[in-house]
């Protein structure tokens, strides 16, 4: 990743999935943005109590438990994401291929788990080529993972501790920023990143989570904070959103444990040196729109303040016990930088990057 290209690949990447990923990777924006959206922008939340933009709750459903997909691929079989071909692999599998001109993305699909944690990796073997990852639901046609620089002087891609969301085909979309050449991929199931973690994973609730940049623009499933650059602009400001479905969980005093789990964290430029730390907050905002980027609710509530990639399981069990006594369906954070403000005209990306969707992990 170089720091004047981060938007561009974000945007280029989603584009490129969009027979499956509706609205060009859901990127919207308000009138006057570069990408627009019919859909009605919702109503501003008031502030605290919310009531009226998180529903309360409804009696708990008794849980139904879906069979396991009977999916079972033969060798050499192929399978698609949009107008995309590819090949099925498995956990352990080392897969090699080529990118060009001629055939700029490559697919690989492979059956997972859900609560699977998995690692993945794209080297380039020759040429000059500057790879991205990025990783796909086959069955929610939705994006969970994804991946440009390894680091800061690595070009090759990598997604760690990936927790898959669901039971079902996934696919790995191996593509370019720039160059050309040989590659090699490799698929590993790795187990969770830490010890004794909660067993539930909340889902996250893809239509309310992504990004907000100052501009007006909402990338969904895109998980980014501080100074990004988008074709067109330099320094733009972003802020995450992360909302979860705990319309499920009991609403009394039930909740044994709680923790919020961030994996695949890159960090680009210096964003710390030029925003300060990252503050996590709770912040009941509602359905993720372009005014949430300005939102500071009355009583939002800190959650953790970050110097830099989480190294450790962040503890939400009293705010999520909270939201849960208060009759929220959804429990949603907002991830944004200390410090207000622009770097107009330095060209440079300056971005915390979460690669994965976090996962909200519970015991009851």
């Amino acid at each position: 990743m170089r720091g004047t290209r981060i938007i561009s690949c974000v945007l280029a990447i989603l584009c490129g999935l969009a027979p499956i990923i509706s609205g060009c990777g859901g990127i919207r924006a308000q009138s006057g943005g570069a990408v627009t959206d019919t859909t009605a922008v919702s109503t501003p939340p008031s502030p605290t109590p919310r009531g009226a933009v998180i529903p309360t709750r409804a009696p708990t459903p008794t849980p139904t438990i879906e069979p396991t997909p009977t999916l079972s691929p033969t060798p050499g079989e192929t399978c698609s994401l949009g107008g995309l071909q590819g090949r099925w692999i498995a956990y352990g599998d080392e897969a090699t291929g080529a990118i060009s001109d001629e055939n700029e993305e490559a697919l690989f699909c492979f059956l997972g788990a859900e609560g699977d944690w998995v690692s993945v990796s794209l080297e380039a073997t020759s040429g000059d080529l500057d790879t991205y990852l990025s990783l796909v639901s086959l069955d929610r046609e939705v994006l969970v993972g994804w991946n440009d620089d390894a680091g800061p002087t690595n070009f090759n891609s990598e997604l760690e501790y990936v927790y898959l969301p669901d039971t079902g085909a996934y696919g790995l979309v191996a593509g370019r920023y720039s160059g050309a050449g040989d590659f090699r991929l490799r698929l590993d199931i790795s187990g969770p990143p830490f010890e004794d973690l909660p067993e539930t994973a909340v889902p996250l609730i893809p239509d309310d989570s992504g990004s907000v940049l100052r501009t007006g623009t909402v990338v969904s499933l895109r998980f980014m904070a501080g100074d990004v650059n988008l074709s067109g602009s330099t320094d733009v400001r972003s802020q995450m959103f992360l909302s979860y479905d705990i319309s499920s969980l009991p609403a009394g005093t039930g909740l044994i444990d709680a923790e919020l789990i961030v994996t695949s964290c890159h960090i680009i430029g210096e964003p710390f040196d030029e925003f300060g730390p990252v503050v996590m907050e709770w912040l009941p905002y509602g359905s993720l729109d372009p005014s949430d980027y300005g939102e500071r609710a009355l009583g939002a509530i800190p959650i953790a303040q970050l110097d830099g990639c989480p190294q450790a399981p962040i503890n939400v069990q009293r705010l999520v016990q909270m939201a849960l006594e208060r009759g929220y369906e959804a429990w949603q954070i907002k991830v944004a930088f200390s410090m207000r403000g622009e770097l107009i005209g330095d060209g440079r990306a300056d971005t915390l990057i979460f690669g994965a969707w976090p996962v909200l992990l519970v015991d009851y």
